[in-house]
């Protein structure tokens, strides 16, 4: 695993959303000098995890409603792609390794677990599709999916409170194994605007009809 990618786990294991993130703590634990662990921070500002702010240093990034909505519009459009290319090489294998996710899934209780089941599923499905391009550009959006999920999980929303997905992984993997690829981008596309709507609904506090 590459450093970045170990900083990006610290920095998605804080106990509150507005730890500071500090570099001197990072370069005792990662042992290794302040240059790397600078440009490892650089790279997750780039990816829209992290902040600077005058006399606040270092913490989270705190989003908009509006660039949730833009972030999650994006993604959704992208992974409905993917869901279409999958369709076309889903074997019952790969439909197999995604029910297995998927029970996972359902039966977890922790909500960063949960959330770490969730992106593992998106991922298998983008990986059936066989194209990199497409992987590198929604991997920016799992990560991000994962920072919301992270802050919530802090805020102890109750996991009953959360509605459940009309567009469910269940209803994926059977497009898949038709190898509907009309469906399954559909399917992929609303799950993605559903999580959109509930993520703005627990950071507004107002109901979205979806």
């Amino acid at each position: 695993m590459e450093l970045v990618d170990l900083v990006r786990q610290e920095v998605l294991s804080l106990p509150n959303e507005h730890s500071r993130i500090r570099e001197k703590d990072l370069v005792e634990k990662m042992g290794v000098s302040r240059t790397p662990i600078r440009d490892a921070l650089k790279q997750l500002e780039i990816e829209q995890l992290i902040e600077r702010r005058k006399n606040r240093g270092i913490t989270l990034r705190q989003h908009s409603p509006k660039e949730i909505a833009d972030l999650y519009n994006i993604r959704a459009v992208l992974e409905g792609l993917a869901g279409r290319e999958a369709a076309q090489f889903a074997t019952d294998k790969d439909c197999d390794q995604l029910e297995k996710i998927s029970r996972q899934y359902a039966s977890e209780k922790d909500h960063r677990r949960k959330c770490e089941l969730d992106n593992k599923f998106h991922n298998c499905v983008i990986a059936i599709s066989n194209n990199q391009q497409l992987e590198e550009l929604i991997g920016r959006y799992l990560i991000l999916h994962r920072l919301f999920s992270m802050i919530f999980s802090l805020r102890k929303v109750r996991h009953d409170a959360i509605k459940k997905t009309p567009f469910s992984h269940d209803k994926i993997i059977a497009a898949l194994r038709q190898n509907d690829s009309k469906l399954t981008e559909e399917l992929l596309k609303n799950h993605c605007l559903w999580a959109k709507n509930r993520i703005l609904e627990i950071s507004t506090g107002i109901e979205i009809d979806r």
